[in-house]
């Protein structure tokens, strides 16, 4: 039997900015994030290993009549993700989401938000990420009182680098609106903030006492927490790279109420742009939102999946890295963005498509001795063709499927079959977007005569 710890893989939904992804389970737990972009090294990985994969957890906690009812959805035409425990002692919800908007504010630069000027003139699209948004995990109680636990265990760079970890606690019992907690290891750095807060002043905060924790298999400590929540009080946890700041205490409520009604208005004005009136509306919409999701927006690149080496069977071995951009499963997503209306995604990728793509392939001039490319089948985001395959001896694997695979061989593979699909889906673009421009049928001449 499968180790009970392991979670179905469909009890997770997926939230995200369109710079990376994270998994949350039906229990509140985030298993999987890869950070600050989708390729990245993952950060969360519990969903790969139980034991010192890493996970930010926050779960409602009961000491009697048994266990709460839990229920996830997503706020309607978003990728705002909502748990809520239901028990006669109170409800509890749990919103998670990337802040992400289109306005760009005095304080964007500086300060954590949701805004992505990678795509401005003058912003460097292709660097590896811009570590501008995190992710914000606001904790409410509606009804009556609950307990809640936090555990937020990193393990850094695929549970292979240690760290160390830096609290700012006054007192490791609440009283403090904001805390604040650093986790450092030596590549990349996080920083937590937890802002307690509550509708009515005489009501006081939330009661809360934090500490640091070891455990088996992990390289370094993790936060610990346990809470007890009212109606109207509500806790809010803020991960992200401490290159963003927040604003001060006085600021900080709603700054933070600002992003997450933005982040709201971002997704509904997109999901208001789609063109289908036919039956199974709703599921055609969430389609388009993961889709949009999958799209890394610097340089319109669409990934196949945020995860990498989930099994395609469990306790097999055929377990691959997903987070790249396939030529020929993109010409069908690119297919469902232009007949739903979604104009932009598809230039984004057309463009992605001549300004990495092509270049290589058909600026070059060869020898009659000399063999011109063939099409790579996948590419980075960035638009790189070289994806070495390593293997993670470490990582048990889900449900023990090993090994846990990172990289990709087979974007060495020929398949002739490509061709077709990227001219496929020029040619819809051409004929349901924009018209290509002189120079790019010149690249597409080029790759016509590069196929015969």
């Amino acid at each position: 039997m499968p180790p009970p710890s392991y979670k179905a893989i469909e009890d997770y939904g997926i939230i995200g900015d369109m710079h990376t992804a994270a998994l949350v389970s039906k229990d509140g737990s985030m298993d999987f994030l890869c950070w600050p972009v989708f390729d990245s090294p993952s950060v969360f990985c519990r969903l790969l290993d139980k034991d010192k994969g890493g996970h930010f957890s926050i779960h409602a906690s009961v000491a009697h009549d048994g266990m709460p009812l839990s229920k996830q959805r997503y706020l309607p035409y978003t990728n705002i993700m909502e748990t809520r425990w239901i028990h006669e002692q109170g409800v509890l919800s749990v919103t998670d989401f990337f802040p992400v908007s289109n306005h760009k504010s005095p304080q964007s630069d500086r300060h954590l938000s949701g805004y992505c000027s990678c795509t401005e003139p003058g912003g460097n699209r292709w660097k590896t990420g811009a570590k501008h948004s995190g992710i914000i995990r606001r904790v409410e109680c509606g009804r009556g009182s609950m307990g809640v636990k936090m555990e937020l265990f990193p393990a850094f760079n695929y549970a292979q680098d240690g760290h160390t970890v830096r609290c700012n606690f006054q007192s490791e019992e609440g009283g403090n609106n904001l805390q604040t907690v650093y986790f450092e290891s030596p590549q990349e750095r996080l920083q937590l903030d937890i802002w307690a807060d509550n509708r009515r002043e005489e009501q006081g905060l939330p009661k809360a006492v934090y500490h640091l924790e070891n455990r088996p298999g992990h390289l370094g400590q993790g936060l610990v927490a346990d809470l007890e929540i009212q109606e109207g009080q509500s806790m809010i946890f803020v991960l992200h790279s401490p290159e963003k700041a927040l604003p001060g205490p006085t600021q900080l409520a709603s700054y933070l109420s600002r992003l997450e009604s933005e982040t709201f208005q971002f997704w509904t004005d997109w999901s208001h742009k789609c063109t289908f009136r036919g039956h199974y509306r709703e599921t055609v919409e969430r389609s388009l939102l993961i889709l949009k999701l999958l799209t890394y927006k610097p340089t319109g690149a669409v990934i196949a999946a945020p995860t990498f080496s989930l099994p395609e069977n469990i306790g097999g071995s055929r377990n691959w890295d997903y987070r790249y951009s396939w030529v020929r499963d993109t010409s069908f997503t690119l297919y469902a963005f232009l007949k739903n209306g979604y104009d932009e995604e598809a230039e984004a990728y057309i463009t992605f498509i001549f300004d990495r793509v092509f270049p290589p392939l058909t600026q070059r001039e060869y020898t009659k001795e000399q063999h011109r490319p063939f099409l790579p089948i996948m590419f980075t985001i960035r638009g790189d063709s070289e994806i070495p395959e390593f293997e993670l001896s470490h990582m048990d694997g889900y449900r023990g499927s090993k090994p846990v695979r990172i990289g990709n061989a087979a974007a060495f593979h020929t398949q002739l079959d490509i061709y077709g699909e990227l001219m496929d889906s020029i040619y819809m673009y051409n004929n349901h977007a924009k018209p290509i421009q002189y120079d790019q049928w010149l690249g597409i001449r080029s790759h016509d005569q590069l196929c015969d």
